[in-house]
């Protein structure tokens, strides 16, 4: 079924791979937070199970992960190698994960930073290369 490495895939399959978990991880947070709303009263209004704390997590990954999806199919389309397009989709997916991990612990100031870190150096890098692309 699966007979791809990442160094045999095609950028569209690159593209694909991380936009795919991209979608699948704000999918998770969205039903996360569904739960989460669902449960009512009962839930803490404070800390990192509160409904404000699981509804940040969803509303931070919705607010870059179709930006990076949107960014992987431009490369794809602009024939970005395959290798470009797994280390920043790997990126943009570490940045959101670690992110949305620190909201679990309401002193995990420097994880949350470093997924912010880590999303934000995507998102620069993703910036320059479609302008490199774009001017070649």
């Amino acid at each position: 079924m699966f007979d791809t490495s990442f160094a045999e895939m095609t950028s569209a399959q690159a593209a694909a791979l991380w936009s795919g978990l991209l979608i699948i991880l704000l999918g998770l947070l969205a039903t996360r937070m569904l739960f989460a709303r669902d449960k009512g009263p009962e839930v803490l209004e404070h800390g990192p199970t509160s409904e404000a704390a699981v509804v940040r997590s969803f509303r931070n990954a919705a607010e870059y992960v179709p930006l990076g999806v949107a960014t992987l199919i431009l490369f794809y389309h602009l024939e970005a190698s395959a290798a470009a397009i797994h280390f920043l989709g790997g990126t943009l997916l570490l940045g959101r994960v670690v992110q949305a991990m620190s909201f679990a612990d309401a002193k995990a100031r420097l994880l949350r930073r470093g997924g912010v870190g880590l999303t934000l150096l995507a998102l620069f890098i993703c910036g320059g290369m479609l302008i490199t692309l774009a001017l070649t």
